[in-house]
């Protein structure tokens, strides 16, 4: 039988996890070096709640997880994009 706190603990990843969606979906994305830490961390938060035998919270936070990642990797990718290069790119496109 699934204990209560294995039913809170995914409870909150689902919750967190339809919060993101937005924020993976928008063009405005919080800072790399929140992002990425933040991911890797539900990661290891899932591998300690699956050696406690809490099943459904860990399959739960992987998702979170995962999606904290991409969160970060868009945030590299939409740094890349506005590099200064590309900035005077963008600005002689428009210019003309």
């Amino acid at each position: 039988m699934t204990s209560w706190q294995d039913l809170v603990f995914t409870f909150g990843s689902i919750v967190l996890f339809a919060s993101l969606v937005p924020t993976a979906l928008g063009k405005e994305k919080p800072p790399v070096l929140t992002s990425l830490p933040t991911g890797a961390l539900l990661i290891l938060f899932a591998i300690a709640y699956a050696s406690l035998g809490l099943t459904a919270s860990a399959i739960s936070t992987v998702p979170t997880g995962l999606l904290w990642i991409v969160i970060g990797g868009q945030g590299i990718a939409a740094r890349r994009r506005l590099a200064p290069g590309a900035r005077r790119e963008r600005g002689r496109s428009k210019d003309r």
